[in-house]
């Protein structure tokens, strides 16, 4: 019964986009396959580009660090899920 609901809440999860992962990967402008490393270079690339004091605005600016929040996150959850320690990923 239990391994039924895991499969219906990761299909669903991946069907609906519940936690906003694949929106977070179109903003950053990064392939599903990146790692880590690559969200954070893009985002800090972005991070500059947008930020309202250079000229972006503060909407464009919040998505990209929603998007970078969402992502790290989704990493950190998958460290634990994989037994990587609740410290790992996150950074």
């Amino acid at each position: 019964m239990e391994s039924a609901f895991k499969k219906f809440a990761s299909e669903f999860k991946e069907r609906f986009d519940v936690d906003g992962e694949d929106h977070a990967y179109k903003i950053l402008g990064v392939q599903k396959s990146a790692s880590m490393s690559d969200i954070k270079k893009a985002h800090r690339k972005l991070a500059r580009e947008t930020h309202p004091d250079k000229g972006g605005t503060e909407e464009t600016f919040r998505d990209v660090q929603e998007a970078y929040e969402t992502l790290k996150k989704v990493y950190a959850f998958r460290e634990r899920q994989a037994g990587g320690g609740a410290a790992a990923g996150a950074a």
